[in-house]
């Protein structure tokens, strides 16, 4: 899914949110269009209510390649996981890096995803 990302936005933390509330996992099931912009997304775990809206705002800027491994345009269905931490009173948010930092107790079936119900479209970490 990074991979395909073309452009970026970093969510900044809102001005309400308690610091100390601010460390945690964010996890977003994300649909991008035909024309590499965002049209669906749902934020499915955050460490607080704000950065989950903060985090959605960040990612409508976002846009994916146009073509991929298929010819010509297609829809990009998958996960983007972000880590908030707090690191000398500073908060800070960065991208996951692979599936093996996650922890294997917590799983998220995909909500936009139309799959085979046998083999289910799952997020886990």
């Amino acid at each position: 899914m990074r991979q395909a990302v073309i452009k970026r936005a970093i969510p900044e933390l809102p001005k309400d949110t308690p610091i100390e509330s601010a460390d945690g996992l964010v996890v977003v099931a994300v649909v991008f269009d035909e024309e590499g912009k965002l049209s669906q997304a749902e934020v499915l775990e955050a460490p607080h209510p704000s950065i989950k809206q903060a985090v959605l705002d960040a990612l409508k800027l976002w846009e994916t390649e146009r073509r991929g491994v298929f010819e010509g345009p297609h829809q990009l269905v998958g996960w983007l996981s972000f880590n908030c931490t707090i690191k000398d009173g500073k908060w800070g948010i960065e991208y996951t890096q692979t599936d093996e930092d996650h922890k294997p107790d917590k799983r998220y079936k995909h909500p936009f995803a139309r799959t085979n119900p046998r083999t289910p479209f799952y997020y886990q970490y």
